[in-house]
């Protein structure tokens, strides 16, 4: 549930504006890569604080982040290497990966939170 909720508030932001059935584009792309990216280094990231017994929401909110970095990072290291071209590639999109590193942390970061006040906040006081 936690990763798909920032895409629900992009969606409805989007229908706020007044953008129609485009507002549902840009959260439908996040949704996909908010889901792999919770299961595949979020899940273990969970894992491994509770074994750490780390319950604190910053530790959650920067780790949110790091992994919506990680997540664009391979992404477009992936994308720039099957152009065949990746150094020219690279320079060209520069901005444009640093815009979505950007959206990509900001929108996991809001998912963490959700997460943590879903499943560990109640664990923080123990």
């Amino acid at each position: 549930m936690a990763p798909g909720m920032p895409a629900v508030l992009l969606y409805l932001w989007g229908l706020h504006k007044g953008y129609g059935d485009a507002a549902v584009a840009g959260p439908g792309l996040l949704v996909a890569f908010a889901y792999v990216g919770a299961l595949v280094i979020g899940w273990p990231t969970y894992l491994m604080l509770q074994r750490r017994g780390t319950h604190g929401l910053g530790a959650y909110l920067v780790l949110g982040a790091l992994i919506g970095a990680v997540v664009v990072a391979v992404m477009s290291t992936a994308e720039a290497l099957l152009s065949g071209k990746a150094l020219q590639y690279a320079s060209a999109h520069f901005w444009v990966s640093v815009r979505f590193t950007v959206i990509a942390a900001i929108y996991a970061m809001i998912s963490s939170a959700i997460f943590w006040f879903i499943a560990v906040r109640g664990q923080s006081a123990r």
